[in-house]
This record gives structure tokens, sequence and C-alpha cells, in this order.
């Protein structure tokens, strides 16, 4: 006779029920079988005993007290305030603070840190809530790469619900043993965002998944000869180039090119406060130094291609929505060369533009996904609205709406769209997440202030909605009125007219190319041209929807307007349409959008090649009076102190280009030219304002306390830039404390010029 067995439960929503059941049952024995909290010792002389009432606090607010007894001691602090030997205090738990902390000086004047643990369910469940919207979107990815269901319906969340459950239980069960686990994850991954290999990886995943993926869509093209598009993006190639010819890749680093190369040779900077946000933020400046480490040949590479590849995205975007190769190239230009953006051409615009090109690949593979999805190209899609949200969070609102495009072109498939949906968001989700989990945890970081918004702050009333009314208002002024003033003036000061004659003469011959076999039927439909116009004036909104809310950045030109140029362009190109649609011959209203584009075009055109002249004769000046100072003193005592004091007005060195020498800049330029000999700091003083601090806040006034001038080395800077090395104290300086002042033994002027400084500088300096 044949046994059968029964069959069992197996569905995995059963098993999941069981494992929580199990989880929830020894949590609980561990919350009321936990022993009170106490600790006895001696040390030094000295006994301890400190105790606490209750071991858990299960309800929010709860709260124990904490009593102490010591004998024996010089001094005792209790979470950093000073008690006597013998008390008691209410401590109530919170995110970031679930310790009491003890530091106890014995009458041996031997110190020792005693931390009670106070167990806090609610704090405990709030700091896991978020790492699980880390871990989830995590998961989802994992699902959606191997079973790529992108068309047809979602899958029972049942199951999905209860394994959070699950993993929220073991959190607070690991927790439970280990008090500190949220801080010591945050705390290594604070160690390797800071690490230099990280932000390398960044750019070694991105070559990995992005070269196959252009690899593929380069196929496709020649397969469906579809050379028009070839041509446009290399056109686009060609623009950027002439961009760049005039000043080349050998100009000098700008600013924050010497503050962040040195930061990742070893100098202290605050930049480590904002890497633990922003994870992925000197990825483009880490793989800049590691082509070029000696000069900043690097960067202006790295600065070409992201902006080659940000037009190449964009016109691709614009394909992908239907537009025609002859209108979407103009387009293309317009969004490069479009008067809004003050800092495109500088180098310290560099994280804006990776996280723009980050953006726009996200978005332009998502549209490419729609009907041609892999898993590839998910990857794709995560990677980079990673590198775009790990670098700068301005984007956080035109992700938030990005779905719009995919809903409002594609309709009828209704399961991909939900789908594609979901994907998109999961890399926000997680960001946000971060965020939350970071400030619960009262981790220093970057944009902190934001998360300590009052109720006052956040309400609204007709001050404040007048206050973003003006930002909104001042938005589009400067998007569709000052830029444009800017642009016209420079067509004035453009020295580079042959240039930008032929950059513009080379975006007419592609875009009349392109437009030699359009038939009518490529024209976009006057309903087609309104809702590019509307969408184009409505995305300036969300283009700075992040920034306007941050008091500090509301109105800085360069953080705020990374993104207008899109709606912009379009908004431009879509009003030309508009206006050429009563023209019946297709040639003639062909002719008038490109010429009126292309008059658009230039004074925008001159106005890059003002700004990228600009900061080429900035960073050259600087550069003067760098090699001035390793000129005269090319190597330092140990102890020397570097101080470059000006008469100049603020507002003086503004126009010279040179006032970024008054922040970190200057430091940072003297730690990466010297490596060897170098000042133990470097500051700048201007004479009546300040003595600029360096971000590591090691530097002190000199103006407004005496000090020891014993080991200080001092150089003036006067209004011709050339810079002197002062062999007595300045008048400002005399009879100030100990005015010892003896430079010739804190410098030795015979050794050789820093090696480093000749490549770094000999660019701007032309010296062979």
């Amino acid at each position: 006779m044949r046994m059968t067995l029964p069959k069992l439960p197996g569905s995995p929503i059963t098993a999941l029920l069981i494992l929580n059941i199990a989880l929830l049952l020894s949590l609980l024995l561990v919350i009321f079988g936990a022993p009170l909290p106490r600790i006895e010792a001696s040390f030094g002389g000295a006994t301890v005993e400190i105790s606490a009432d209750r071991s858990w606090m299960i309800m929010p607010g709860q709260c124990t007290t904490v009593s102490w007894d010591l004998e024996g001691i010089q001094s005792v602090y209790v979470n950093g305030s000073g008690k006597v030997g013998q008390g008691t205090m209410e401590f109530c738990p919170a995110p970031g603070a679930a310790t009491v902390s003890f530091n106890v000086t014995a009458g041996d004047g031997d110190s020792q840190t005693f931390l009670l643990p106070v167990h806090d369910a609610a704090s405990y469940a709030g700091a896991w809530l978020p790492l699980l919207g880390i871990m989830l979107p995590l998961i989802t990815a994992v699902w959606y790469l191997a079973t790529m269901r992108l068309n047809v319906p979602p899958a029972h969340y049942g199951s999905a619900i209860l394994a959070l459950l699950a993993m929220l239980l073991t959190g607070l069960l690991l927790q439970a043993a280990q008090p500190a686990l949220i801080s010591m994850i945050l705390d290594r991954l604070r160690s390797v965002t800071q690490n230099r290999a990280w932000h390398l990886l960044g750019s070694v995943l991105a070559a990995v998944i992005y070269v196959p993926l252009a690899i593929q869509l380069f196929r496709r093209r020649l397969e469906r000869s579809l050379r028009a598009d070839l041509v446009a993006v290399g056109a686009c190639f060609a623009v950027v180039a002439l961009l760049y010819s005039q000043a080349g890749f050998d100009s000098i680093g700008q600013w924050e090119t010497w503050p962040q190369q040195a930061y990742f040779e070893g100098r202290p900077s605050k930049a480590s406060a904002e890497l633990v946000s922003r994870f992925w933020l000197l990825a483009p400046q880490v793989l800049a130094s590691t082509i070029s480490w000696h000069s900043f040949t690097g960067y202006h590479l790295v600065n070409f291609f992201m902006l080659w590849g940000a037009l190449a995205l964009f016109y691709g975007i614009l394909r992908q929505l239907g537009a025609a190769p002859w209108l979407a190239f103009p387009a293309t230009i317009l969004f490069l060369v479009y008067p809004v953006n003050s800092n495109l051409m500088s180098l310290r615009s560099l994280h804006h533009t990776y996280s723009k090109l980050a953006l726009l690949a996200a978005v332009f593979l998502v549209l490419d996904s729609r009907s041609n999805i892999s898993r590839l190209r998910l990857l794709g899609i995560w990677l980079a609205l990673l590198l775009n949200l790990g670098s700068y969070e301005i984007a956080f609102v035109i992700i938030l709406l990005g779905p719009l495009l995919w809903w409002r072109r594609d309709r009828e498939r209704f399961w991909r769209n939900l789908h594609l949906t979901l994907i998109w968001y999961l890399v926000p989700v997680a960001k946000i997440a971060q965020l939350w989990l970071l400030n619960l945890s009262d981790t220093n970081f970057y944009g902190q202030w934001n998360f300590a918004l009052s109720p006052g702050d956040a309400s609204i009333t007709w001050d404040n909605l007048r206050y973003y009314l003006d930002i909104i208002a001042n938005a589009y002024l400067r998007t569709f009125v000052y830029g444009w003033q800017e642009a016209l003036a420079a067509v004035a000061r453009n020295d580079w007219i042959a240039p930008t004659a032929v950059t513009l003469a080379l975006v007419g011959i592609v875009s009349a190319w392109l437009a030699r076999d359009t038939c009518p039927e490529d024209f976009p439909s006057r309903k087609n041209i309104i809702a590019a116009l509307l969408g184009g004036i409505a995305f300036i909104l969300p283009s700075i929807g992040v920034v306007m809310w941050l008091a500090r950045r509301a109105f800085g030109l360069w953080r705020m307007y990374v993104y207008a140029p899109i709606g912009a362009a379009v908004t431009a190109f879509a009003l030309i349409a508009l206006l050429a649609f009563p023209l019946r011959n297709i040639r003639l209203r062909q002719t008038f959008i490109i010429g009126l584009g292309l008059l658009l075009i230039f004074p925008g055109l001159s106005r890059l090649y003002v700004q990228q002249g600009w900061f080429v004769d900035s960073a050259n000046a600087k550069a003067r009076i760098l090699m001035q100072i390793v000129e005269q003193a090319p190597r330092f005592d140990a102890k020397a102190r570097l101080m470059l004091m000006t008469y100049m007005s603020s507002d003086a060195l503004r126009e010279k280009g040179i006032k970024e020498l008054d922040t970190n800049m200057f430091d940072s330029a003297m730690y990466m030219m010297y490596q060897e000999g170098r000042p133990k700091v470097a500051f700048f003083c201007i004479v009546g304002e300040y003595c600029g601090s360096s971000d590591i806040d090691i530097n002190r006034d000199f103006f407004e306390t005496g000090d020891d001038f014993s080991d200080v080395v001092i150089f003036l800077l006067h209004e011709d830039l050339q810079v002197e090395l002062l062999k007595e104290l300045p008048p400002e300086l005399l009879n100030r404390g100990d005015a010892s002042y003896d430079q010739t033994s804190l410098i030795d002027a015979s050794a050789p010029i820093p090696p480093r400084a000749i490549t770094m500088l000999s660019p701007a300096l032309q010296i062979q």
C-alpha cells in the first residue's frame, strides 16, 4: 500500500505570515525580557554606578529616569552637560540619541566614557523605515530585472507587504542587539562616498552601461538609414569643438576645480559633509584628474564631452517626441546657447552639467524603452537617475513630472506606462529616504538646514506666497527678457566674431541640409506646436522647483537655471513654428523657421564666446598671481603661514576676475602646486574688509586681533596684479601684539620652482 503525506500550506504568503509571527514573538521576548540597564565599574580610584528604571520605551514620547552615584571623581558630564557626582535625570530617547553618555574623570585624572543604552521602539522604527525606503526600491529593481514584467498587470503585493514587515521586525531585532547599528551603517557609507575610488566607480559603471547602449543605438540608426540623425549629432560635436577652440584644453582650473582636486589629495574640506548626501558629486572631477593628474586638461576634456553628450541626448529626446531632424537640430543648438545659465562654460558648473547630462540620459532611455525594453536599458535608467540625484538635487520636481512625457505620448499602453513610472520613481524614492534617514540620525550633511524649518516657515502666508511669486516672476523674466538683453549686449563685446560666424554658418548649413527632403507631412500640426509652446513655458517652473524653496539659492543664477534652457529652447522654436504656420509653401515655412532660429542663436553664441573668454582670462589672471608667489617663495618652512593681502575692494577684485582668491581656492592652489615644502596654510586678506577664511575654518583674522607674526609670510597684491613679497609688516599690522616678522627664515628662495606649479600654470603663462 502506497502512503501519501498530507500537503502542508506552502504558499509564499503563508510562509511569510509564519515568519512574521515568529519575529514578532522574538521581539516581544527581547522587549519584556530585557534587564534594566545598569553600569558598575571602577577606575583610577573612582567608583561608578549608573542605572535606568526602564529598559524599553514602547510608545512614542515615553521617558526613563536615569540615576548615577559616582565617588572619587573630579568631574562628570552627562550627554555633554556638567553634573555632580550623584543625581537623576529624565531621558527621552530620540532618533540619533538613544544612549546616555557619561564622561567621567577620576581623581587621578584618568577619563573614561560610559554609554547607557536605552531602547526606544518608536525611534528604532523611525530609523528603520527610511532604511527600508532605501532597500525596497533596490529589491523592486532586482524584481523588474529578473522578471521584465512590463506589459502585464502588477503581481499580487500581499507577499511584498509581508516581506516588508518581516524586514522591519528583523531590523528592530538587530537594533536591539546593536543600538548603534544605524549609525555604524551611515558611518560606513560616509567613508565610502568620501573615497576617490567610489567616485571613479560612477564613471566606470557609466562606461560599462552606456557605451554598449550607444553602440546599439548607432547600429539601429545605420540599419534604418537615418543619416540625418548622425549628421546632426556630428554637427553638435563640431559646435562644441568650435566653442572650445578659442581656449583649448590647456587653460588652468577655474575656482572650485582647485579645492575639489585638493580634497582628494588629502586637504581637509567641507566637501566631506556634502558628499554624505551628494554621493556622486565629484565623479566628473575624479575622472578628469585621473585623465590628467598634473594639469587641468582632463577637466576640459570631460566638460567638452559632457556638453556634447547633453546636446546629443536633447536632440534624441526631441526626435523621440516626434520632431523632424531639421527642426530638432537648431532647437538643440539653441538649448546649448540659450542665454540663461551664467556659468555654463565655467568648470565650476561641472557637476551641474553632469547632473543635466544624466537626467537627459534617463529621459531618453525611458522614451526609447517604450517599444524596445531591455535589462541594459533599465540599468541605464536607474544609473542615470542615481548620477543625477547623487550630484545635485534640483531636478526632483522635473523627475516627479517626468512620467507625463510617456503617458501623454502613448496612452494606450497602460500597463507598460505604469511599470515605467514605477521604475522611474525607484531612485528618487530611495534618495528621499536617504535624506530622511540622515536627518533622523542627526548626521551632518549638506542641506540639512532645510529639514529644520519651523511650522511658521512652512505655513502658507501672504509674505511667503509673495516671496515665491517674486522668485517665479524673476525666473520667467530672466529666461525670456533679461537673458536676451545680456546676449544682445554681448554681441557688441564679442571679440570672437569670426568663430561665432563660422559656428552660426555651420548650424545654418546643417539645418538647410536636414530640411532638403522634408515633406508637408513632416511639419508638426498647429495643435502639437501649441502643446509644445505651453509645455516649454510650463517647464520653467519645475526646472527651478527645488531651488526656489531655498532662500540662500533662490536667486543664484548659475544654480537656478541649470535646466531652464530645456523648456526655453522648446518654447522659442514652438513660437517660431507657430508664427510660420500661415505660410503655405513648405520651403518658405522652413526657411522662415531656420532663419529666425539662427537669428536667435547668434546673440546666444556671442554671449557664450564672451563667457568662455571671461572665464579663461579670469583663470589666467589668477594663474599669474599664483606663479609670482611660487617664483618668489619656491619653498616654505613647515610652520610658515602664507598671507596674500590687497588694498583693492571686493568689487575691484570681482571686476578683474580674481575675487575667488578670497575663497578656499587660494589655500587649495597652494596645497596642490607645492606638494612638498608648502605653507602650513594660505589665506587672502582684503584690507578694510576681512581676511578670508578657508572652508576648514583654520585661519584667524589678523586685522581684528593681535597675533604673533613670526611664522607668517606676507605678500601684497597690487592693482596691476603684481605680487610683492613684503620685507616689513604693513602699517595695518604694526604695533599689534608681537610684531616680530622675518620672512627670510621661512622661505628658501634658492629652491627650484615646484614642477607641478609649472605643469598646472604654464598653459596660462606660456612657459616653455
